[in-house]
C-alpha cells in the first residue's frame, strides 16, 4: 500500500483553505451536494497537523468536476476528502475504473435516471454495490492498484488498465448466483474474456453463492461498454441476488473477502499482460489548483 507524506505546513494550509470541511454524518455536504440527496460514505474534516501520512485507496469526481480521494489518514477512520488544493496524481500504480451500478443515478439525464435496481433487507443496490466497490478499492490498494470510483455516468473515452460495473441482482427471494459477463461483441479469447474469467475464478473461489450464468443482453450489451475507450478491457459482475436472504448475508458479512477475491483476479488479469498499462503511474501529492479528472483523457 503506497504511503504518501503530509508535510506539516500542508496540513495547516489545507484545513485554513478548506471551510467547507465541517460536515457530519454520512452524507457529502457541499455546493454540489446536499446532505441526504448524494451519499458516499463517511467524510473527513480534515488532517490533522500530528498526521504525516495517509493511504490513499481511491478517488471520483463530483458533478462540478472537482476530485475527492477514498483514503486512510493515520489519525482517522477511512473516509472522503475533497482535494482542495492538493491533486493526487497516479503514476506507476495500475488503474482500475470500479463503477457502481446505480450509484448517483440521479445525475444520469436518461432512463438510467429512473432505474434504481434490486433491494433487499434495507439496502438499495447502489448501497450494497458502494460497500463491494470500497472493499475492492482498498484491497487493490494493497496489490499496487488505484482505483477510479465511478458512478452511473461513465464519462465518454474514460481510460483504464480495466474496468469492472459492479452490480447485485433482485428476484424472488429463492433465487440465488453470481456471475461475470463481458461485451457480446468482444472475442472468445480477448482481454474482456480474460478479465471476466480471472474475476469470476477468483470471486467462486471465495464465497458459497452459486455461479449461474444468467447472461443475457443487458449484461452483455451493458451501456457502459460503449463509454470506455476502445482499448480500455471492461467486465461486469452480478456478485449475488439482493433479494435473497443468505447471498445478501454473505455479500454483507464477506464483504472483505468478496473485495479481497474481485481485487485478486483483477490483478492477476493484468499481471498477466506483461507492460500492460492504459495511463498510469504511482501516487504523488502535488501543489495545483489543476484537477486530476478522466474526463479530460482524450
Amino acid at each position: 500500500m503506497r504511503r504518501i507524506r503530509l508535510p506539516l505546513l500542508f496540513a495547516v494550509v489545507f484545513l485554513m483553505l478548506n471551510p467547507m470541511f465541517a460536515f457530519a454524518g454520512e452524507s457529502m455536504a457541499s455546493d454540489v451536494a446536499k446532505p441526504g440527496v448524494w451519499k458516499w460514505g463517511p467524510v473527513i474534516d480534515g488532517v490533522e497537523p500530528g498526521a504525516n501520512s495517509i493511504e490513499v485507496y481511491a478517488r471520483s469526481w463530483a458533478p462540478d468536476g472537482s476530485t475527492w480521494y477514498y483514503l486512510n489518514p493515520s489519525d482517522k477512520p477511512v473516509g472522503w476528502m475533497s482535494s482542495g488544493f492538493t491533486k493526487v496524481q497516479p503514476a506507476s500504480a495500475h488503474t482500475v475504473g470500479l463503477q457502481v451500478g446505480h450509484w448517483r443515478r440521479e445525475e444520469a439525464a436518461s432512463s438510467l435516471s429512473t432505474a434504481s435496481g434490486a433491494s433487499g433487507g434495507g439496502l438499495t443496490e447502489a448501497d450494497m454495490n458502494l460497500i463491494t466497490a470500497l472493499s475492492v478499492a482498498r484491497h487493490l490498494a494493497a496489490r499496487g492498484g488505484i482505483a477510479d470510483i465511478l458512478p452511473t455516468v461513465i464519462p465518454n473515452g474514460y481510460k483504464a488498465d480495466a474496468v469492472l460495473a459492479i452490480h447485485a441482482d433482485g428476484g424472488p427471494p429463492d433465487r440465488r448466483g453470481y456471475f461475470v459477463d463481458r461485451p457480446g461483441q468482444s472475442p472468445a479469447q480477448g482481454p474482456q474474456s480474460q478479465l471476466a474469467d480471472a474475476v469470476s475464478r477468483e470471486y467462486g473461489a471465495a464465497v458459497t453463492i452459486p455461479n449461474v450464468n444468467r447472461s443475457t443482453n443487458n449484461s452483455r450489451f451493458y451501456y457502459g461498454y460503449y463509454n470506455v475507450a476502445p482499448s480500455t478491457p471492461m467486465a461486469l459482475i452480478e456478485a449475488g441476488f439482493l433479494s435473497n436472504n443468505t447471498d445478501r448475508a454473505i455479500m454483507i458479512d464477506r464483504s472483505e473477502g468478496i473485495g479481497a477475491a474481485i481485487a485478486e483476479g483483477i490483478m492477476k488479469f493484468l499481471n498477466r499482460k506483461a507492460g500492460y498499462m492504459a495511463w498510469g503511474p504511482s501516487l504523488a501529492v502535488a501543489s495545483s489548483t489543476g484537477e486530476d479528472n478522466p474526463k479530460d483523457s482524450s
